[in-house]
């Protein structure tokens, strides 16, 4: 099914756009009555007025909706509302003790919900920064990123001194993995289940160990010059890698979004030890190491 107002491709049985929150066409008729019925309204009848209370908790706090007018997804079948959390909104996370390190997370102007959610924490000489991206046309996708998230940095955290970074990141990953198919979400037509990219880093003095899966980048970041240091498990680098089309062509193309690697998923699709890229190296003087999820990187070059 298409959004008729923006054009997003939705899955059949979905009320309302995941995007911009338009009614699809399952509830056009009754819309349209519904316009129907306050038009024919007597003059000076007006529109009765919202109530000035707090809602409770379990109804919609936009129209006030049953608990049982509330959707898997959040939204309200009655007016399209969808609950969010203040905590996920915006999140931002400082640290100090000698350490330049930050890390924010806003939810975006598309989506109803953030999908996003960043880990950062420090332990000694060990930095720690975790960002994943739950995929949108998956079930429970914020739930996903935030379970990834967390178990990664919380294994790295306590990992004992590693020897082999690298090794000890892919380990990681797949137990981040395992973390988001653990996940308790409900089945619906349509939607995979729940399923996340991630882009971690292990920093240590001047050493930086990275692992990804999925499109989340990580950069390293001198005066005006933005170094990419991962490699976007998507189709357009599969087809460019393969000499089978140009960058500018790939780009172009309708499939120039699509990732091809993530965490969760598909029964069959889960990711292996060796398809986890990472990368080791030591920073190259003063500069800036920069996680982020392509609600960054898509508008900002």
């Amino acid at each position: 099914m298409q959004c008729p107002h923006c054009g997003t491709e939705m899955p059949a049985a979905n009320n309302f756009c995941e995007d911009c929150g338009t009614a699809l066409a399952t509830l056009a008729p009754a819309a349209a009555a519904s316009a129907a019925g306050l038009a024919a309204l007597p003059a000076g009848a007006g529109v009765p007025q919202r109530s000035l209370y707090a809602p409770p908790a379990e109804l919609c706090p936009n129209c006030h909706a049953a608990v049982s007018e509330i959707d898997a997804q959040g939204f309200c079948t009655r007016c399209g509302l969808q609950r969010r959390s203040p905590q996920r909104d915006h999140m931002e996370i400082p640290i100090g003790d000698g350490v330049a390190a930050a890390a924010v997370s806003d939810r975006g102007l598309r989506i109803f919900r953030n999908e996003d959610f960043v880990a950062l924490a420090q332990a000694g000489d060990r930095l720690v920064a975790v960002v994943c991206d739950g995929v949108s046309n998956s079930r429970c996708p914020d739930q996903a990123s935030a379970a990834a998230a967390a178990k990664a940095a919380d294994l790295l955290l306590a990992a004992v001194d590693p020897s082999e970074p690298e090794a000890l990141m892919r380990e990681v990953v797949l137990a981040a993995q395992r973390a988001v198919l653990a996940i308790d979400c409900p089945a619906e037509p349509d939607r995979d289940p729940p399923e996340t990219t991630l882009v971690a880093a292990l920093v240590r003095g001047p050493r930086v160990t990275l692992a990804w899966v999925g499109d989340s980048r990580a950069y390293f970041v001198q005066g005006r010059a933005a170094h990419q240091l991962s490699h976007d498990h998507s189709w357009v680098n599969q087809v460019v890698d393969a000499g089978q089309m140009s960058m500018e062509d790939a780009l172009r193309n309708p499939c120039a979004h699509h990732i091809t690697l993530t965490l969760g998923g598909p029964v069959g699709t889960e990711v292996r030890r060796e398809e986890v890229s990472t990368l080791a190296f030591v920073g190259p003087g003063a500069g800036w190491l920069v996680l982020c999820s392509d609600g960054l990187w898509n508008y900002l070059t």
